[in-house]
């Protein structure tokens, strides 16, 4: 007993694994373990397949990965028919099956005709599905693929046998051992030979089912399928039972009778019985036999009348006897019909009577309970007095409270205001934005009074910097640490004098690390930020990027370029000999747009099913108004994730800076 547990452990530890890695896997490597997840909780727990499935399709879909994606598909369709919702899973199938066909991978296309033909099979749309294996298998016939041929043979077996077509099924099912003999598949083989077996067994030819059952018994034990072969000697012995069952339902009297006839009705067909003119014309003792003949003819047909007559007057009897039968049947129960009525007659007034003397009593019991109700009214009047003064006493006290209550928000709010206009003064206008880059905008939403992201510019000479960064938390802890940002950056390059965007970078992450103690130890702090900086040489448009986490996105001539950050972030995880920032230059060309922003939009939940909005919808926003002036970009960035929330709470502050060269 202990034995059978071991599989489904096993299986439980791998999916376990599976999840573990799951957590810290690189984002382009996510698809293909959840592919792996559904496909391996297919058997155990459907829901959760399809989850993961959807999963994989979303996280595919956004990186671009098409292989992931249609694998993503198929596991959905898998779970789908397994929860019984063929239609759905139908649907599903039918998008790596265009993607087969535009891509010309018929072997793959035939696997998935298959998979759909057994949904319309589960529907008893056998037309489709005929359809679909008809083309699987000219697609496999193509290939030269037996195997392939062979298992669309069987399906084509089990779906006739459905739709209540025997003959065809057989019929199928041999096609599927010639293929599979071809391709020395030889568990197919047997496995098509036993379903023969079972099909005509059920059609009552037990013969037949037996030469095949023996036949698949045979090779299962020539193989060594040890297991089939049990299956098919348990198989063997029910179909030899309902054999023997069905012959010993007929007696031998009946198998007398029936060879008597058989052999009289032969006799007496081959008799050719002369007419009595030509009985005259033979001898006399040919006549004898003639009149012989023609008196056994006519004995027999008599016979034959009288045990006809006989059968109809016994019928006609047992009719009589039925109707009769029925007739007393049908009285009897009339007279049931008025006893039963008569007696919930009688039932009735019994009730009537209970319910006269049961209200009698009840009434008494009310002027009872009323007299003592008053009593009891009159001493719970003067408790509720008592009571309603303790609840005024009560009343005041929280009154108190919340008057204390709001003067302390109030206080809060105000300090949360103030801290707001001080953040604000911090970041530079938009307007001196639009001064340096004529087209361009700045889409800042926080989730509070108060930020966690913040952007930051600066015009030097020939050199523009610019800057988003996303700092860890939001509100209140957000803010302080923005501020700490702020005035790092603006040491880096306007005191320090740090031109390279990736040393400033490395300038700010020691210094953040110095500030909160961490590079002394300190675990227990982990502060920084996600940021984008860069340096626009306007001279030569010369671009100099350095990112912490963050990409930069280039739209050049309606296509979209995301260029790398560095896999770090500025402060919390750039301890104990980290690589450097690296520093990514450019030549950039005139009508370039370029984009930085926090992951605030992409990751915000919304839409029917309250899935994030992910970074491939927003960047097909930035490319389908890539050709319109930038303050438009930024209205449809605002009504898109506006509509996207629907009303639902924003889970973080969201920035996106564009800037056209």
């Amino acid at each position: 007993m202990v034995l059978g547990f071991y599989p489904i452990f096993g299986q439980t530890e791998k999916i376990e694994l599976i999840k573990e890695k799951l957590n810290t896997a690189p984002a382009e490597e996510k698809p293909h373990l959840l592919n792996l997840l559904s496909k391996s909780l297919l058997r155990y727990n459907r829901k959760e397949s399809l989850f993961y499935a959807d999963e994989a399709i979303d996280l595919a879909s956004d990186l671009g990965d098409v292989e992931e994606e249609m694998a993503g598909y198929l596991n959905r369709g898998r779970a789908l028919s397994r929860l019984g919702k063929h239609k759905k899973a139908i649907e599903a199938y039918d998008v790596p099956i265009k993607t087969d066909r535009d891509f010309g991978n018929d072997s793959g296309l035939a696997y998935l005709l298959t998979l759909e033909a057994e949904e319309f099979k589960e529907l008893g749309e056998y037309s489709k599905g005929r359809k679909a294996l008809e083309e699987a298998y000219s697609l496999y016939d193509k290939l030269s693929d037996e195997d392939g041929m062979g298992y669309v043979a069987s399906e084509r077996g089990a779906l006739e046998r459905k739709a209540g077509k025997s003959k065809d099924a057989i019929k199928y099912y041999e096609k599927a051992v010639k293929h599979y003999k071809k391709s020395k598949n030889k568990q197919g083989e047997v496995q098509s030979l036993m379903t023969m077996g079972a099909i005509n067994a059920n059609r009552g030819d037990y013969n037949r089912s037996l030469e095949l059952l023996t036949d698949a018994k045979n090779l299962a034990k020539k193989y060594g399928f040890n297991s089939l072969q049990r299956n098919i000697e348990k198989n063997i012995e029910v179909v030899e039972s309902n054999r023997k069952a069905k012959e010993a339902m007929t007696t031998e009297v009946d198998k007398e009778r029936e060879q008597q006839i058989e052999s009289t009705i032969e006799n007496l067909e081959t008799i050719k019985v002369k007419s009595l003119e030509q009985i005259e014309q033979l001898s006399e003792a040919n006549q004898i036999l003639a009149l012989k003949e023609r008196l056994q003819k006519e004995e027999y047909e008599r016979k034959l009348k009288e045990e006809e007559e006989a059968k109809r007057q016994l019928e006609q009897q047992k009719k009589l006897a039925e109707t009769a039968a029925l007739a007393s049947k049908a009285e009897k129960e009339k007279q049931e019909v008025q006893n039963r009525l008569l007696e919930e007659e009688n039932k009735k007034q019994l009730i009537m009577l209970i319910g006269v003397a049961v209200g009698m009593v009840l009434f008494a019991i009310l002027i009872v309970f009323i007299l003592k109700s008053n009593r009891e009214r009159k001493k719970a009047n003067e408790a509720l007095l008592a009571k309603n003064k303790l609840i005024e006493d009560q009343k005041n006290v929280l009154v108190t409270q919340k008057e204390e209550l709001e003067h302390k928000s109030k206080n809060i709010k105000e300090s949360l205001d103030y801290a707001q206009k001080i953040q604000r003064s911090i970041l530079p206008p938009i307007e001196g934005l639009q001064t340096i880059f004529s087209d361009s905008f700045v889409f800042f939403r926080p989730k509070d009074i108060v930020s966690g992201d913040f952007y930051w510019f600066y015009e030097y000479g020939d050199k523009v910097y610019v800057s988003v960064s996303d700092c860890t938390g939001h509100g209140v802890p957000g803010a302080f640490m923005s501020i700490i940002g702020n005035n790092l950056i603006e040491k880096a390059i306007i005191e320090e004098k740090i031109e390279r965007p990736a040393d400033v970078l490395k300038f700010m992450s020691d210094k953040i690390n110095e500030k909160l103690g961490m590079d002394s130890g300190n675990a227990s702090v982990k502060d920084g930020m996600d940021m984008t900086l860069i340096c626009i040489d306007k001279k030569t448009n010369k671009l100099s990027f350095a990112g912490a986490r963050n990409p930069l996105y280039l739209l050049r001539d309606g296509k979209m370029q995301e260029i790398k950050a560095t896999r770090r972030s500025v402060g919390y995880n750039s301890k104990g000999g980290a690589s450097e920032f690296e520093n990514i230059e450019l030549q950039l060309q005139r009508g370039d747009r370029l984009y930085m922003f926090s992951d605030g939009f992409a990751d915000q939940k919304g839409g029917p099913k309250g899935k994030k909005f992910y970074y491939k919808p927003f960047r097909e926003i930035l490319e389908k108004t890539g050709t319109e002036p930038m303050e438009h970009q930024k209205e449809v960035l605002e009504s898109t994730i506006v509509d996207w929330m629907n009303g639902g709470e924003q889970l973080d502050d969201m920035l996106v800076l564009g800037i056209q060269i």
